[in-house]
């Protein structure tokens, strides 16, 4: 994909960084820094390797978990822990598709930008992210949209009819993405255990939420081999990247 974004300039920093999750950990202070220095300083347009364009906001900009793992020497491991925690803790949103993800810093205008670029941001309409999001509310910091794709994928992958408002898997999700696990990472339990289990009638009636979300999900993570790295997505997750992108593209 080809940028036209301007991530030149400076940053600013408050001092209650020092209060924040990210300065008590060199490496989660290395990546946010990071983060900062990437984002655009003025709306831009991204092309994709198709020939469309994204248009992106100040505060925004295109990343992957493996180049940012390349940009600050941090294992894609802990990158995708990182992200996640910071997305927990409003301090980004992210949409991700299956080679890369649109990452907005939150509140960007309010601590990077000046009196000019404050007084321009209400003239100006909802970046691409938030336009996406602005009718979805928040369940305990974490985006309704998550559970809405895990549940997808668990009812795809075991042919069950699981609710993503359901509270064994709201609950369960949620609990292990504040311990740092990602999307992939609930896709290759899911995979993996219905695999193990699938065939097996008495087994298969553990394909359910309140087990494979459960404490034991790192152990089973584990099982299936670790965390999962980058890669170019199944043929599920291209197809929600593409509606998410046709739907960018129409505004």
């Amino acid at each position: 994909m080809h940028s036209t974004a301007n991530g030149a300039g400076w940053i600013k920093f408050h001092s209650a960084v020092k209060h924040s999750i990210v300065y008590r950990d060199s490496e989660h202070f290395h990546l946010w820094i990071h983060l900062l220095l990437s984002a655009n300083h003025e709306p831009a347009a991204v092309r994709l390797d198709d020939g469309r364009e994204i248009e992106l906001a100040a505060g925004q900009f295109i990343a992957s978990r493996s180049s940012l793992a390349r940009a600050t020497g941090i294992c894609e491991s802990k990158i995708e822990r990182t992200i996640n925690r910071y997305n927990i803790e409003q301090m980004i949103e992210q949409i991700t598709f299956s080679k890369f993800r649109i990452i907005s810093i939150c509140n960007w205008h309010e601590y990077q930008g000046g009196e000019q670029i404050t007084e321009q941001k209400t003239n100006q309409k909802p970046n691409t992210v938030k336009e996406v999001r602005s009718k979805k509310e928040k369940y305990r910091g974490v985006s309704p949209d998550v559970f809405q794709q895990i549940a997808a994928f668990l009812n795809e992958v075991t042919g069950k009819n699981y609710k993503a408002t359901g509270s064994a898997l709201t609950k369960g999700v949620t609990a292990r993405l504040k311990e740092g696990f990602g999307f992939d990472d609930f896709k290759r339990v899911i995979e993996f255990k219905q695999n193990q289990w699938g065939a097996d009638a008495k087994m298969s009636a553990y394909l359910r939420p309140e087990t494979l979300f459960s404490p034991k999900f790192e152990s089973y993570l584990q099982e299936a081999g670790g965390a999962v790295e980058d890669s170019g997505g199944s043929s599920w997750q291209d197809r929600q990247a593409a509606a998410v992108i046709d739907e960018l593209l129409e505004e």
